[in-house]
């Protein structure tokens, strides 16, 4: 028979390790509250921080306001100087410059070719300058930025307007000496519009006339020519509408 000699009462383990929910509740909410504060004080740190390099910007772009309002007036003096510069260098294209074309002229005739008369002559004439075609103005939005397809509806293509040009004519009397003068003289005007410094300028050489000269120089036989370029209207008169030679 066996006695039970523990005098402490049995303990009971599931009584003792209880907690209440009360508590556990409290914790809880503690717990959210700490976690709450603690992102609210990071976030409004975060937002002191932004408003210090904020004022910070705002003062440094107060600082260089002026220089930038500076920059931008010049910027837009350099565009200015830019656009005059730029009529001024048409206006000095557009004229033709003739010293250039006899000195060029001088370097095709051949030798056996002798100038008796250098005429040269202008009369004003109009032509049609083409407005811009839809193209091209579709062309400009996209390389401003925009795109051929946000306009809301086809531009019309304006008619082309006439403008006052000048027009010049040179014609070449001569002789050529010798037994092939006629080659010379074929090869003369076939040399003129190829000239690097008078082709630009040149609509168009005719040979209008080649003619005997028995006696022409030295009692040698020899052919009489005459030769007449025109060259291309230049606007001499309206700088805005440009004609690139």
């Amino acid at each position: 028979m066996r006695y039970d000699l523990n005098f402490w009462p049995e303990v009971d383990w599931r009584r003792e390790s209880s907690i209440d929910p009360r508590f556990l509740t409290a914790v809880g909410i503690c717990l959210l509250g700490l976690a709450f504060l603690g992102v609210w004080s990071w976030s409004y740190a975060d937002l002191q921080s932004c408003r210090t390099d904020l004022q910070a910007v705002t003062a440094a772009n107060d600082k260089i306001k002026a220089g930038a309002e500076d920059v931008t007036r010049q910027n837009q003096c350099l565009a200015n100087w830019a656009m005059i510069t730029a009529k001024l260098k048409h206006k000095e294209d557009q004229r033709l410059p003739w010293s250039t074309q006899l000195a060029a002229l001088a370097t095709t005739v051949p030798d056996s070719v002798l100038l008796s008369q250098l005429m040269v002559r202008s009369q004003q004439v109009r032509v049609e300058v083409p407005a811009d075609s839809l193209s091209l103005r579709s062309a400009a939005a996209v390389a401003a930025g925009g795109t051929a397809q946000a306009a809301p509806r086809p531009l019309p293509v304006r008619k082309p307007r006439s403008s006052l040009r000048l027009q010049y004519e040179l014609t070449l009397i001569g002789m050529a000496v010798g037994d092939g003068a006629d080659d010379v003289i074929t090869q003369f005007s076939r040399d003129l519009p190829l000239h690097p410094d008078i082709a630009p300028w040149l609509e168009s050489v005719e040979l209008t006339g080649v003619e005997p000269e028995p006696r022409a120089f030295n009692n040698r036989p020899g052919k009489k020519f005459t030769i007449v370029c025109k060259y291309r209207p230049i606007d001499w008169y309206d700088e805005s509408a440009k004609v690139t030679p």
